[in-house]
């Protein structure tokens, strides 16, 4: 669990197992809806997202994740030794 994927894999937030880290194009949509998600998150115990760096489970190598930046809606491809946030979903529906 000391990587991203690990780490949403093993959260167990609301009793559920089934969390995942998402994608880049998921943590597209998630920026643009975050409003919605936001409220939904506190209305269930949960947090706010952020306005920092996400990683998401987008490879561009073996050394590289796509990242995805809730400040600025930058994108791009970082170490995967970097520290950045890890936000775990369950399902996504477009």
């Amino acid at each position: 669990t000391s990587y991203a994927a690990g780490l949403a894999k093993a959260y167990t937030g609301g009793g559920f197992t089934d969390w995942f880290l998402p994608s880049e194009d998921e943590l597209d949509a998630i920026y643009w809806l975050r409003a919605t998600i936001n409220a939904t998150a506190i209305a269930n115990g949960g947090s706010n997202l952020a306005s920092d760096i996400y990683w998401s489970s987008t490879e561009v190598n073996s050394n590289n994740a796509v990242r995805f930046n809730f400040s600025n809606t930058s994108v791009g491809g970082s170490d995967k030794f970097t520290k950045y946030r890890v936000r775990a979903i369950r399902a996504f529906t477009f």
